[in-house]
C-alpha cells in the first residue's frame, strides 16, 4: 500500500514562497512490516539544490489531510446547504427565465423583419 492521494498538492506553500510536494518514505519496522511515512516537503531544495530554502518546511501529510478535511465537513451544515442551494435555484430561475423572454421575443424580430 504505498499509494497516496496527495489532497492538498498546489494548495501548501513554506515560508520561502516555493509549493510544498507530497514525498514519500518507506521504511521497515522491527518486525520486518513496511512503514509508509506522507509528508509534504518544499519544493525549493528539490528543484534549486541542497540549502536553498533555510526553512525546508516539512507537513505531516495525514494529520494535515485530516484536519483540512475535517474542517471541509464542519462547513456543510444543513443551514449552509441550504443556502447554497437556494443561491443555485436563484441561479437557475433568472437564467431560466431569460431563456423564456428571449424565445419570446424572437417571433417579434421574425415579423419584423419579414
Amino acid at each position: 500500500m504505498g499509494s497516496h492521494e496527495w489532497l492538498l498538492t498546489g494548495l501548501q506553500y513554506c515560508q520561502c514562497g516555493d509549493r510544498l510536494y507530497g514525498h514519500n518514505k518507506t521504511g521497515r519496522r522491527a518486525s520486518g512490516e513496511k512503514n509508509n511515512q506522507y509528508t509534504y516537503r518544499c519544493m525549493a531544495n528539490r528543484k534549486r539544490g541542497h540549502h536553498h530554502c533555510e526553512t525546508a518546511c516539512t507537513v505531516d501529510a495525514t494529520q494535515s489531510e485530516a484536519y483540512v478535511l475535517g474542517w471541509y465537513f464542519a462547513q456543510l451544515t444543513d443551514e449552509a446547504v441550504a443556502q447554497a442551494r437556494a443561491r443555485r435555484d436563484a441561479a437557475t430561475s433568472h437564467r431560466a427565465l431569460k431563456d423564456l423572454f428571449v424565445a419570446l421575443e424572437e417571433p417579434k424580430q421574425n415579423v419584423m423583419n419579414s
